[in-house]
């Protein structure tokens, strides 16, 4: 028994070890990405588009791990899972230490991808199959806030090496890329053998969740089925055919069977469900605000700033405003109800995308990297871009805290179907945000962004309603 162990229940631990290792894993994923388009453009002879081609590639890993991760997971174990989806991070970390070619980044963010992937599905499926009923929002504020932490420590690093860079020379990008392969090799050993196997978990059904019932198919010659009059049958009833019913009996078990018939038979089931494809919506805003502090922003510091410092600087406002809003989004859910605060991040949301149009270049994207040159309505200063951060940070971590637990109560015993589907669906978002400034304008990206989130306020506070609250 480990040391956590020892301090706490065993459920408790896996929340707790599974947060600490995405901790270490942020501190090298933000950081990483928040300085690759620059290195990439001052150390190399490889144009700035192969960064984004890369973040392309690395989402359809992760789509890859969405689609075979519960073929994984059921021959591997969780342990072996999570510890080989961690490792598997590096592999956008390796090529940037060298760079030899972009076919070789390509390949490197391929293998990122789906360790990526892995991460988005088992660790939010962990703390919800180790939560009892009534503390699965507490543990999601732990797991998230853990995550956070490493992101400002990362963040934190990398500000004090560039204080007085100005450009990412080939010996800047060569410590920080082997900095982020070690310690996200001590993540992976971490979750690898500190993470207990599931053992199962309580029902978070909500007196919302569809009810099934089975019908006579045969014409009412065999009595021992229940008859139902469709006429009787609310939104919230879903009729299913005997042998269906029979599989869905032995789906609820506390047994988790992750074979691909399993996940077809549930995917039919909740299909059936309109707050199911409504929980998708919210992917939309997810995928593209990822795309914007990941890449976007950073990125277009240049156009108003040669002090690189600024890069990593607006990481650690990012993460510090996350860890404080994941930290307190209990505190603030009892406060102003958990409606009230999916209320309170869309509004800082939509304030830190004005605040970024004010900055951002006038014409086309290709403008960015052209240090000053770009034409933007003010010169914002560094103030201007930490209070963006500060209000992306606070308005994600309470949307991301939320929509977590909330989803994990829809899905109910079965978190690895229902994670896998939507880790699937956010990054197929998140490659659309990322192409989004090569058709347009900046500008417009942040429009598009305002709209989503006005879109999973409603589908949130009105759609899902019932799950936001446990």
């Amino acid at each position: 028994m480990t040391f956590l162990g020892c301090c706490c229940n065993e459920k408790l631990k896996n929340v707790l070890i599974t947060g600490l290792a995405m901790g270490i894993s942020f501190s090298a994923v933000f950081p990483a990405g928040a300085v690759q388009n620059i290195a990439l453009e001052e150390s190399s002879d490889i144009p700035l588009t192969v960064g984004y081609y890369s973040a392309i590639i690395q989402n359809i890993g992760s789509m890859v791990t969405a689609l075979v991760f519960q073929f994984l997971y059921n021959r591997l174990g969780l342990r072996l899972t999570a510890g080989l989806s961690i490792v598997l991070t590096t592999g956008s970390y390796w090529p940037m230490i060298w760079i030899t070619n972009q076919y070789v980044i390509y390949a490197g963010e391929f293998l990122s991808g789906i360790g990526r992937g892995a991460g988005w599905i088992f660790a939010p499926m962990i703390v919800m199959d180790n939560s009892e009923v009534g503390k699965s929002q507490r543990n999601m504020g732990y797991l998230w806030t853990t995550a956070h932490a490493g992101m400002v420590l990362g963040g934190l690093v990398n500000y004090f090496y560039f204080v007085e860079v100005t450009s990412i020379s080939t010996t800047n990008r060569q410590i920080v890329y082997a900095l982020c392969a070690g310690v996200t090799v001590l993540a992976s050993l971490l979750a690898g053998f500190g993470i207990s196997e599931i053992k199962g978990r309580d029902s978070h059904k909500t007196t919302a969740d569809v009810t099934y019932v089975e019908i006579d198919e045969n014409n009412g010659e065999d009595d021992s089925v229940m008859k139902v009059d469709e006429s009787s049958v609310g939104d919230d009833i879903v009729i299913m055919p005997k042998e269906d019913g029979d599989k869905k009996e032995r789906m609820d078990g506390d047994e988790l069977n992750n074979s691909f018939s399993d996940f077809i038979v549930w995917f039919k089931m909740m299909a059936r469900r309109p707050v199911f494809w409504l929980h998708f919506v919210p992917l939309i805003y997810s995928g593209f605000i990822c795309a914007y502090f990941y890449k976007m922003f950073p990125t277009a510091i240049a156009s108003i700033s040669n002090e690189r410092k600024l890069i990593p600087l607006t990481t650690v406002v990012i993460g510090g405003s996350n860890l404080v809003g994941s930290a307190t989004s209990n505190i603030i859910s009892r406060w102003i109800t958990p409606t009230g605060c999916i209320v309170l991040s869309g509004l800082f949301i939509l304030v830190a995308m004005i605040l970024s149009i004010l900055i951002f270049p006038k014409e086309a994207f290709s403008q960015i990297l052209e240090i000053g040159a770009a034409e933007t309505f003010i010169k914002g200063g560094i103030v201007h871009l930490m209070v963006i951060s500060a209000l992306i940070g606070l308005g994600d971590s309470l949307f991301s805290v939320i929509y977590d637990t909330a989803i994990g109560r829809l899905f109910d015993k079965k978190t690895s179907f229902g994670y896998s589907i939507n880790t699937l669906v956010y990054h197929l978002m998140y490659g659309l945000g990322m192409f989004a400034p090569t058709l347009s304008d900046m500008h417009s990206y942040c429009y598009i962004t305002m709209v989503t989130v006005v879109a999973y306020c409603l589908s949130l506070a009105v759609g899902l309603k019932q799950y936001v609250r446990e």
